[in-house]
């Protein structure tokens, strides 16, 4: 089976992608693109930040998803991206929540100083387990580091991507 065809039972149109300032390696890529694929997106929003935001974006494009950008105020950090929608810059934090109350689901790349399960990301991540909404958090080599048993649980029948 290729990456494109995932056996994932969970269909979601909104996914909310939260990711490091550092760049994407390859096997992260093909691993979002697998679980975007997998959980049927048709939206990708995110927060337009320089870095893994970009690249995500770009994969979202390339699959044919509607891209919304929900930016912070820190506009040093911001990429012009060309979108279907750009929300009011916000503070991070809210910008941040804001992706997480319109998504169904939490697609999360922390960075190499995040492994802690401290940073900004794993707070979005929290947020969303808090409101029940499935989160899968892809590491370094492109592995899944966790996904909310929402997503594995005993409901849902489904290979790893």
């Amino acid at each position: 089976m290729n990456e494109d065809q995932s056996p994932l039972r969970l269909t979601v149109a909104r996914v909310g992608f939260i990711g490091t300032s550092e760049t994407l390696n390859p096997k992260q890529l093909a691993r979002i693109r697998a679980v975007l694929v997998g959980l049927g997106a048709t939206e990708l929003h995110h927060g337009g930040r320089i870095g893994a935001d970009v690249q995500a974006h770009v994969l979202a494009d390339e699959l044919g998803l509607w891209r919304f950008v929900h930016p912070d105020e820190e506009v040093d950090h911001r990429a012009y991206l060309p979108s279907e929608a750009v929300h009011p810059p916000e503070p991070r934090e809210r910008a941040q929540g804001r992706i997480v109350d319109m998504c169904q689901a939490v697609v999360a790349v922390p960075g190499a100083d995040e492994c802690s399960g401290r940073g900004a990301t794993w707070r979005v991540v929290k947020s969303a387990e808090a409101t029940r909404k499935p989160v899968v958090v892809v590491g370094a080599n492109g592995e899944v580091l966790y996904a909310s048993p929402v997503v594995f649980g005993s409901a849902c029948s489904i290979a790893p991507w």
